[in-house]
């Protein structure tokens, strides 16, 4: 699987896509949003799994 690459959105949230999902032959887009916290810390949603590089890639963007 390819990697997802965070984007900057807004201030302290960035977003990236994920694989395409299908379903009753349907295509779905995914998504993870990361959301700095005001104590240095990261919220991340994610509608799919997040590999091993991914926290070190958003270690930049917080704690």
């Amino acid at each position: 699987m390819e990697m997802a690459v965070l984007r900057p959105f807004n201030r302290d949230i960035w977003l990236a896509g994920g694989p395409k999902l299908a379903l009753a032959g349907f295509h779905y887009p995914t998504r993870m949003a990361v959301i700095g916290l005001a104590d240095g810390g990261l919220f991340i949603w994610s509608s799919f799994a997040i590999v091993a590089r991914q926290p070190e890639t958003s270690s930049a963007a917080g704690q």
